[in-house]
Formats: structure tokens, C-alpha cells, sequence
């Protein structure tokens, strides 16, 4: 007998107007169980040790104690209390470039496709303005999300439609069965939340941009993996609150002082590399208030 295969694992048509720049593009390096090499690598790894060598100084420079009160210095003291002096400098290093590299572009990205989508939606974006202002008004940022329910709501949204991470790739450690698809060890299986975020079994209108479908009643009714911009399990991205703590600091900051609306004649294309970006970037309207 045959197993029917299970809709996530069914090939799929893209979004019009979406391309992934290389998931479809075979590199033989790869496929050779040899991906240090390639085209692009020398450079890639020229780039690794400087950002290491960079980093690596800065907590030389901050000491075993953090040498600050602030979120670098609050880290590099938790490691050091904990691990040997060694060991404690290497996972500070790694723990930057983790925020420096994955946080930076994923977070800039989230907050342009967040800003696409108000631009479009005036009405919406005076809400959020009276709601930013309201919340900036207190002067504490440590609880924005709560303070913030419906740019919480809005930025939720955006990440569901335009994941800054649209796929996410795991190696299997062992031979398994992924609903009727053969895993050998050491395969590379891809996850992709920009298709699973827009799966018609999943989501009502799954291309509508709807913010109250993440109001906190609808919110709890999700499955834990049907929305995943952060991923899930144990390698879930160690800086998603970090990340939404930012945005909606960022969202409030620019509502409370400016409008957007689109560029006549713009359409942005998503392209997925390694995050989602707007093809030749994102001409917008702003006008300030």
C-alpha cells in the first residue's frame, strides 16, 4: 500500500511575484558533502575571522565582568560566572555574532515589510499612531508588547506573511519517515515558514493581511508550528524577544512621528536568500508630523 503524501510536503506553486534566489540552485560542493567550498566561500570566511577577531576584542576590552550595565555586558558576566575563562570568551564571541549577524538584517527586515504593509492601510496606521503615543507617552519601553496590543497584533501579522527568515534548514541525525518521504542520516531537511504561514489547510484568507487574526483569543488557537518566524525546539532563535522588544520600539518611534504611504507605480518583489528581502529595496512615501 501507498501513503498518500501529507499537504506540508506537497510541492507547491510560489506567490506571484516571490522568487528564492537559490533554493532551487544546485551546488555541487553540496551535494559533495563539501560546502566550505564554493564560489563566494574565501571571501565568507575572510569575513568570519575578522568579525571574530573584532568581536573577540571587544570582550577583551569589556573584561570577565562585562565592563557595563547594558545587554553585551549583562551576557559576557553570566558566561564568565559559569563556564572557564576560555570557554567563557568563546561562547561570549559566538553569542555576538549570533545578535550581531542573525538579529540585525532579520530585524531591519521585519520592521520594512511591517512598514510596506501600514503604508497601504491609513486608517490602520492612525490607530497604531494613537496607540504609540499613548505607550511612548510613560517613557518605559520593558513592557511595549503588552502597552502596544495592537502594533503587537500588526507586527505579528507581518511576520506571517513576510518571515525575515523564509526557510529554515535542520540535518537529520538519524533514517526516518517524514509522511511518506525518505530521510537518510545526514540529509538536510527544509522547513519553510513562508509556505507554511500561507498554507490554505492552515489560515483563513492566508494572503490577507488581517492583524486581528494574532488578538490574544484567536493567538491561543494556533498550533505551536503553524507560525514559526522564530522557528521551534530546541533551536528556536535565542533572540526572539529581543527581536519583537526592538521592532515595536522602532514601530512606535516612527508612527508617533511620521506617515507612510506607498510609491505609486512600487511593487515590491520578496526574495528569499538567506533572509526576505525586498528586491531593489522599498520606496515608500514618509512624510512627518
Amino acid at each position: 500500500a501507498t501513503r498518500s503524501r501529507p499537504s506540508f510536503c506537497r510541492r507547491t506553486r510560489p506567490t506571484p511575484g516571490t522568487t528564492s534566489a537559490s533554493s532551487g540552485r544546485a551546488r555541487v560542493s553540496a551535494l559533495l558533502g563539501l560546502p566550505s567550498l564554493g564560489p563566494g566561500t574565501g571571501r565568507a570566511r575572510e569575513g568570519g575571522r575578522f568579525l571574530r577577531e573584532t568581536l573577540g576584542a571587544m570582550v577583551d576590552e569589556r573584561g570577565p565582568d562585562g565592563g557595563g550595565d547594558d545587554f553585551f555586558g549583562g551576557l559576557i558576566a553570566a558566561l564568565f560566572a559559569r563556564y572557564p575563562a576560555a570557554e567563557a570568551r568563546e561562547l561570549a564571541i559566538d553569542n555576538a555574532i549570533t545578535f550581531y549577524v542573525a538579529g540585525h538584517e532579520t530585524t531591519a527586515n521585519a520592521l520594512t515589510w511591517t512598514i510596506y504593509l501600514l503604508a497601504a492601510q491609513p486608517l490602520l496606521q492612525e490607530e497604531l499612531r494613537t496607540e504609540a503615543r499613548a505607550a511612548l507617552s510613560s517613557g518605559e519601553v520593558g513592557d511595549l508588547d503588552t502597552r502596544l496590543p495592537l502594533l503587537r497584533a500588526t507586527l505579528d501579522e507581518a511576520l506571517r506573511l513576510y518571515p525575515p527568515a523564509p526557510r529554515l534548514d535542520r540535518e537529520a541525525l538519524a533514517a526516518d519517515d517524514l509522511g511518506g518521504v525518505r530521510v537518510a542520516r545526514g540529509d538536510i531537511v527544509s522547513i519553510w515558514p513562508f509556505v507554511v504561514h500561507r498554507h490554505a489547510e492552515l489560515w483563513d484568507r492566508p494572503d490577507a493581511f488581517d492583524p486581528a487574526r494574532f488578538s490574544p483569543a484567536r493567538k491561543a488557537l494556533l498550533h505551536r508550528h503553524q507560525y514559526l518566524p522564530f522557528g521551534a525546539g530546541p533551536r528556536v532563535c535565542v533572540g526572539a524577544r529581543f527581536s519583537i522588544v526592538e521592532a515595536l520600539t522602532v514601530l512606535a518611534h516612527w508612527l508617533a512621528a511620521r506617515r507612510f504611504a506607498t510609491s505609486p507605480g512600487q511593487r515590491p518583489s520578496p526574495v528569499g536568500r538567506v533572509t526576505l528581502r525586498p528586491e531593489n529595496g522599498m520606496p515608500l512615501v514618509m512624510s512627518t508630523l
